[in-house]
């Protein structure tokens, strides 16, 4: 099979153009791995000063009540 050399540069081009686009997909995912981390954080100091507020005691703090 032989292909011309104008059929080749459009197949590296291809190439080149999907090889950056995974890399753009890569880039993203990590800026959102990154924002994901940084808002489980958040979520957590904020569920603290929650229960900070509420005076330090938690539903799971509760003494049990005998039925």
């Amino acid at each position: 099979m032989q292909i011309t050399l104008s059929e080749y540069r459009d197949l590296v081009q291809e190439s080149a153009t999907a090889r950056q686009k995974i890399s753009e997909a890569n880039d993203k995912r990590a800026e959102y791995y990154h924002e994901m981390e940084r808002l489980k954080k958040e979520n957590a100091e904020l569920k603290e000063k929650i229960v900070q507020l509420a005076g330090g005691k938690t539903p799971q703090d509760a003494p049990e009540e005998d039925e």
